[in-house]
């Protein structure tokens, strides 16, 4: 059964996990305090979160915290989702994508 420690400890201790699809978890809920404690998941490419009701913006920011390397994201069904939760993520996405934008750029 996944629950709200389920994920967190699922992408912390698999190491390898690339891929992470979660459909209609009702176990799922927004993840505790002590979830900002565990390993960063650098492996984890694509992650789909779809229907669970109990997934929010606590759960979000987290996720932009533990997947460093995320790059697909789906959010389908979720409607526990604010600002708060998205912010971390595009904050984070915005400092990798400016570095790679400049070096594109040339002066004359």
């Amino acid at each position: 059964m996944i629950n709200q420690t389920g994920i967190p400890n699922a992408v912390s201790i698999c190491s390898k996990l690339k891929n992470l699809s979660l459909v209609k978890c009702v176990g799922v809920r927004d993840f505790p305090p002590q979830a900002s404690l565990l390993s960063p998941c650098d492996s984890l490419r694509s992650l789909s979160i779809q229907s669970c009701p109990g997934f929010g913006s606590t759960s979000l920011a987290m996720v932009g915290k533990l997947c460093p390397q995320l790059h697909h994201l789906d959010l389908s069904g979720l409607t526990r989702i604010t600002d708060d939760g998205l912010l971390p993520l595009l904050e984070r996405l915005e400092e990798e994508v400016a570095p790679r934008a400049g070096k594109g750029l040339h002066k004359y």
